[in-house]
């Protein structure tokens, strides 16, 4: 028997250990297929896309089962054109078969799920479309491949989960936060026995702008029979507290394959305190509300039967009561109570339309510190023209309602609020505007009002007085504080009742003025409000509640700002006349100074509004005036408001042009100032096309000429703008272009010693910095400067060279008519060669700079030698004649011959103090056989002398001396053979070949020809003649091509 039990534990153990071992395997084997799995079988099912960061198994976590959890989850919504994310989530975790898994051939099935801070955002859009409905056609049908995922729960769960619910077809809002539920229930079986319990820290629900509940907390278990056969769902036990108000629900609800929902519901309270239903009230329901003194009582019943579409305007029948009678409410503590609250609501319907349905309300009434205030309303005729019939009365004083409830110590209540109102009219009445078959009469007047909580900038009203008759609500001098500032309104709007009800046409006129507008103050994300009060980052869509008033409003308004901050900037002087009509804003005009500059603005916006609720393209044609616009001050930064403009610095950052925009704007002012550079009767077209804005025909006088600009700045990259310019001028002048444009500084600093006009033609393109200065190593620019009446003067490298060659007509060069071809490229400007002839002095002048570095130019001067003979006096043996017979000296040439001398000069280095070299590149003037022969006889005797004298020492030495020699030779041929006739050139190299073949080899003389012919030959002559001319073609053809607005097109 004991070796029997030895076997039975040793059996036990070897599969306890290899489900460990197996346990440990899985996760590692099956992650991927798992993976592949989920994503690919979740993405097979939507109209949308799964994505998440990462997964984790484990057996062991609820064994037998695997447990896998999802990390980062997001579902995005792909069914409306504004695609919107559905789902996100912390974490989710779900529960497989572990055989299952094992099956490769069969479907993953789901047997549980696990959310954790899951965030979910539900919209039904005015087109009938619902995000979540998102689920693709059935892919089960016949020939059709299985669905690779599968759920049949028997467990969920949902933690601190956040939903959001924006139906903007019925205007109705829900925001849920803090919620947790979990549910139970074998879903393997058709019939489900599902037993849940709810916990939500807060619920918000409104109504057609009306506010239902507010931040109210619930509790809740809902027992649910699921027949999944035929989708009814039958209520076993329904149990709310909602607040203190405890209700219970029973009946049951089936979904039908039409998309119609059938009902039958019935709900009611089992208590009768009235504080119960007073716990509903906003901010009523606080820390101590079970401790509050109540009496009187209420009854809450209803019932709702039959079949609801809404996209078919089907309505079940409803009856519902809700009746207070003699209720108060007396705060621990609190001086004053309420008394007296009596109600009377019943609605009721008798399906399938709304032709039958009512809401009345008869009496609302209350007293606040002896206080009365009462109310009635009648609502009938639901359907298509809604009936209103209704009174408020009483004065109301915040005072006595801040004694009642207990607030915040830091809220500040006070003012009153007096209302008389009568109104009788129906929807048709509104819409078709019949006013005499209206009945409105009444008041609502505000004093003193203010209020103030930590979440918001305070309130204030000091007086408030509206007036209503039948047509019109005239708004009294009013006026508004909110936070720092401030507004004065007085007014007429015709028929008011459009605001609440569908349709109808508000119109009217407004006339409003104060002393500062803070935009900043209401901006701030960062005013922090309390964690009931945080926001979840699925922000829900409110926007169609302001697009909803402005679609039907038609208003014209004028009115004056001392002050206005917005940003970073300080506006002053603002007038405004203007209308609005149907999210169309009209401006005839809007005048304002804007960080010192005084612009006037006409034109047209098209849906302002939907730009600034829904992201929508802003569209519109404005023209802008003025005296004189300061591009620095307009982009100073002004952190302080209004009374930090003296403090001002330049802003750091680039400006970022706005996206969603199509906007023409133009402007014609008559000084426009940027830095140093002033540009007057500026004038030209600007559109503003989506991060991009494209500059059209700019005009105007600067610099003692005239400019064009055309071209591109574009923000797509926020934090390296591009742009792409092509610039046009006429008769600029050099000094003043130098001291105003600061990259005319840097590309061209020559320009401080050149005093006359110019004209050019510039196409440039690249990359700014946070300075809006160019990356000049991005810098890519061609053109052509045209110099009208140029001079140089005082550039003392050229002063030098003047000496140097005893030539002073170099010491002041005349630029008069000349052309250069120039471009920058990798950081470099580059200038072509150009030719001049100053006196008798022919000269041809090109070369480079770095933007950031040093310069290389070469001056090439044909000097007549009777230039040297008429400059004797003051030339000394380091200057003129005798200078240049030094140089020839060092290089063989003999200048005695020919009518020209021929020098090449070379700048390098700074701009101030450069090196500068020269070198000879010979004469002309001699005829041609007699200059040729010289030159050979004397190189050819110094040869032979040399090459003789040291073959007789050593061999090797021999050839690389003659080398050397043949080298000499052949700079000297080079400059002769340069200026001669081909056929010539060739003669004198065969000769240099046969007498210097006799002491070297004939390689070396074959090398020395190459070089010859391939340096001075017909390549070189070309340059030489063309001087770059394919080059400056080139940069003719960018310049005359440009077009970088064809991209757009």
């Amino acid at each position: 028997m004991n070796s029997k039990l030895k076997w039975f534990f040793k059996i036990l153990g070897v599969l306890v250990i290899l489900i460990f071992l197996i346990g440990l395997l899985i996760p590692i084997l099956y992650k991927k297929e798992i993976q592949e799995k989920l994503k690919y079988g979740v993405n097979q099912e939507i109209n949308g896309n799964f994505e998440f960061s990462d997964i984790s198994l484990s057996v062991f976590k609820h064994f037998p089962r695997l447990s896998l959890n999802i990390y980062k989850p997001v579902v995005t919504s792909f069914v409306h054109q504004d695609s919107s994310i559905l789902f996100k989530s912390e974490e989710v975790g779900l529960d497989f078969d572990f055989w299952n898994i094992i099956s490769k051939n069969e479907a993953l099935t789901i047997k549980a799920f696990h959310l954790i801070k899951p965030e979910i955002n539900l919209i039904s859009f005015q087109d009938s479309t619902n995000n979540f409905n998102l689920l693709r056609p059935d892919k089960n049908k016949s020939g059709q491949e299985e669905s690779p995922l599968r759920l049949i729960l028997d467990h969920y769960e949902i933690e601190s989960g956040i939903i959001v619910f924006d139906d903007r077809i019925n205007r109705i809002f829900a925001d849920i936060q803090n919620l947790n539920h979990n549910g139970r229930g074998n879903f393997q079986n058709n019939i489900v026995n599902l037993e849940t319990k709810t916990n939500v820290g807060s619920i918000s629900l409104t109504s057609q702008n009306i506010n239902l509940l507010n931040k109210c907390k619930l509790n809740s278990e809902l027992d649910l029979i699921i027949n999944q056969d035929s989708s009814i769902f039958s209520i076993k036990k329904g149990n709310f507290d909602l607040n203190a108000l405890k209700v219970i629900m029973n009946g049951f609800f089936k979904l039908n394959e039409d998309g119609s929902t059938s009902l039958d519901l019935s709900i009611e309270n089992p208590g009768t305190e009235f504080k119960e239903l007073f716990s509903l009230i906003p901010n009523a329901y606080k820390g101590n509300f079970k401790e509050l003194q109540s009496t009187g009582d209420f009854n809450l019943k209803g019932r709702v039967v039959g079949v609801y579409n809404s996209n078919r305007k089907i309505y079940p029948d409803w009856d519902f009561i809700l009746k207070a009678k003699n209720g108060g409410i007396q705060y621990p503590g609190m001086p004053v109570s309420l008394q007296k609250v009596n109600l009377d609501l019943t609605t009721a319907n008798k399906g399938p339309g709304l032709d039958k349905a009512f809401i009345q309300i008869n009496p609302m009434s209350f007293e606040l510190n002896n206080n009365l205030f009462l109310g009635n309303l009648n609502l009938t005729q639901l359907s298509d023209n809604i009936h209103i019939d209704g009174k408020i009365a009483g004065k109301i004083s915040l005072d006595d309602f801040k004694k009642f409830m207990p607030l915040d110590e830091v809220t500040q209540l006070s003012g009153t609020i007096d209302c008389d109102l009568i109104f009788n009219l129906n929807q048709q009445m509104v819409e078709q505007s019949s006013f005499d078959e209206m009945s409105i009469s009444g008041f609502l007047r505000i004093n003193s009002l203010t209020y103030k909580d930590p979440s918001m900038p305070g309130i204030g009203i000091p007086n408030m007085d509206l007036a209503f008759d039948n047509k019109s609500c005239e708004i009294k001098q009013s006026e508004v504080l909110f936070g720092k500032s401030d507004i004065n309104l007085k007014g007429i709007l015709i028929n008011p009742f459009a605001l609440i009800l569908d349709k109808g046409e508000l119109t009217g006129s407004l006339n409003f003025n104060g002393r500062l507008l803070d935009a900043n103050e209401w901006m701030d994300e960062s005013a922090s409000a309390t964690d009931n009060n945080k926001v979840s980052i699925l922000l829900p869509d409110t926007s169609y509640f302001v697009l909803d008033l402005v679609r039907k409003t038609t208003i014209s308004f004028t009115g004056t700002y001392q002050n206005v901050i917005y940003d970073s900037y300080k506006i002053e002087n603002v007038s405004i006349d203007g209308n609005l009509n149907h999210d169309q804003i009209y401006l005839h005009p809007l005048k304002m100074t804007v960080n010192t500059n005084t612009i006037s603005i006409n034109g047209n916006l098209g849906a302002p509004m939907a730009y600034a609720f829904l992201n929508k393209t802003l569209k519109g044609k404005l023209e802008i005036t003025g005296n004189r616009f300061d591009i620095v001050k307009f982009m100073e930064s002004d952190p302080k408001g209004v009374n930090s403009m003296a403090n001002a610095q330049t802003v750091s950052e680039p400006f970022v042009v706005p996206e969603n925009m199509e906007l023409d704007v133009r402007f014609g002012v008559e000084t426009l100032i940027y830095d140093k550079w002033q540009l007057d009767k500026a004038k030209g077209l600007i559109q503003v096309l989506d991060k991009e804005m494209q500059v059209h025909d700019f005009e105007t006088s600067t610099l003692g000429g005239n400019m064009i600009l055309n071209g591109i700045y574009n923000t797509t990259d926020p934090k390296r703008p591009h742009f792409d310019m092509k610039y046009d001028m006429k008769r600029l002048k050099f000094n003043k272009a130098y001291e105003s444009i600061v990259s005319f500084k840097i590309l061209a600093p020559i320009a401080k010693f050149i005093e006359g006009s110019f004209n050019s033609s510039i196409v440039c393109s690249g990359n700014l910095n946070n300075d809006m200065m160019p990356d000049f190593s991005s810098l890519n620019l061609n053109g052509i400067i045209e110099t009208l009446d140029g001079v140089i003067k005082g550039y003392k490298p050229l002063e030098q060279v003047a000496e140097r060659l005893n030539i002073k007509e170099l010491k002041s060069v005349s630029l008069q008519n000349t052309k250069n071809w120039f471009n920058v490229e990798n950081g470099s400007v580059f200038v072509k060669p150009v030719s001049k002839k100053i006196n008798d002095v022919e000269m041809i002048f090109s070369g480079s700079h770095k933007i950031s570095g040093p310069m290389d130019y070469d001056f090439t001067f044909k000097i007549p030698r009777s230039k040297f003979k008429n400059n004797v006096v003051g030339a000394t043996t380091e200057t003129g004649i005798a200078f240049l017979k030094n140089l020839a000296s060092k290089t063989g040439y003999n200048i005695e011959v020919g009518s020209n001398v021929n020098v090449l000069v070379n700048l390098s280095g700074k701009l101030l103090d450069p090196k500068i070299n020269f070198k000879l590149l010979g004469t002309d003037g001699q005829s041609l056989e007699e200059g040729a022969k010289n030159a050979m006889n004397e190189t050819i005797d110094k040869a032979k002398d040399s090459l003789m004298h040291r073959a007789e020492n050593e061999i090797d030495k021999n050839k690389q001396k003659a080398l050397k020699e043949v080298k000499r030779m052949e700079d000297s041929l080079r400059l002769l053979a340069a200026q001669k006739a081909d056929e010539e050139k060739r003669k004198l190299l065969e000769k240099a070949s046969k007498e210097a073949s006799k002491y070297v080899d004939s390689s070396l003389i074959n090398k020395g020809k190459e070089v010859l012919n391939d340096k001075l030959g017909k390549e070189a002559d070309k340059i030489l003649k063309e001087g770059g001319q394919k080059e400056v073609d080139q940069i003719k053809d960018k310049v005359k091509d440009w077009n970088p607005f064809k991209k757009k097109k």
